[in-house]
């Protein structure tokens, strides 16, 4: 369904009421998402929908991007940053 609406616009010396056609928006109604989801169970809420995790998803390739790899990575990461700052106080105390 479209509704139609009038403007007036100026066109220099002359004048026109321009016809703008806009969609109308209907909100019909949505079943509620799925408790500790953000969708419905029609739209991919469901119990089981999604592919699994790991070396059974068929785009699993070397696990670099797991959560124990992210993880690890990130204790590195605040490792290096300690001893980074540890090294600093060493330096500091030297002079």
């Amino acid at each position: 369904m479209i509704s139609d609406r009038r403007i007036p616009r100026n066109y220099g010396d002359r004048r026109a009421v321009v016809r703008v056609r806009e969609p109308v928006v209907a909100h019909r109604a949505e079943p509620p998402p799925v408790k500790g989801k953000s969708r419905c169970r029609m739209h991919g809420g469901a119990r089981g929908t999604g592919a699994p995790p790991g070396e059974k998803n068929g785009n699993y390739k070397t696990g670099r991007h797991t959560a124990k790899a992210k993880e690890l990575s990130k204790l590195v990461r605040q490792v290096a940053r300690d001893a980074e700052v540890a090294g600093d106080v060493v330096s500091r105390i030297r002079r």
